[in-house]
């Protein structure tokens, strides 16, 4: 299942593992997506056109409204009453724009795991770029 030869439990964070080719390519080459956290740059412009937003229950409006949105009830279903910039290509995200693009479901980020060395055969530790 695993490409590595095996896994041992160290810390609440750490893993030691036994290296292998097949591990250090899965590695190399594992990215996913993910959502993007304050202070990262925004990779696109994010804008919502007025009009409901039929994706949050209505008891959601008071939490949207906190977080900048310009919004309103309107019979039982959140309305924004103008368009509005979540982000802009480039921009820094502030907490309340990377908690808007989590709550609208854009994963605007790519995690993946550097190796920065690794132990070889002879027991000695690598530096080179994995």
């Amino acid at each position: 299942m695993y490409p590595f030869k095996f896994c041992k439990r160290v810390g609440i964070h750490q893993v030691k593992l036994g290296f292998s080719p097949i591990f250090l390519r899965y590695f190399n080459e594992f990215k996913e997506s993910d959502y993007a956290r304050g202070g990262q740059e925004a990779t696109e412009t994010v804008e919502l056109p007025e009009g409901p937003l039929p994706q949050f229950p209505f008891s959601m409006e008071p939490q949207l409204r906190k977080l900048g949105l310009p919004t309103k009830l309107d019979k039982g279903v959140i309305t924004l009453t103008s368009s509005y910039v979540i982000c802009t290509e480039g921009a820094r995200l502030s907490a309340e724009q990377a908690r808007l693009l989590k709550l609208l479901q854009y994963k605007t980020s790519v995690f993946k795991v550097n190796l920065l060395a690794h132990w070889t055969k002879t027991s000695e530790l690598s530096a080179e770029r994995c």
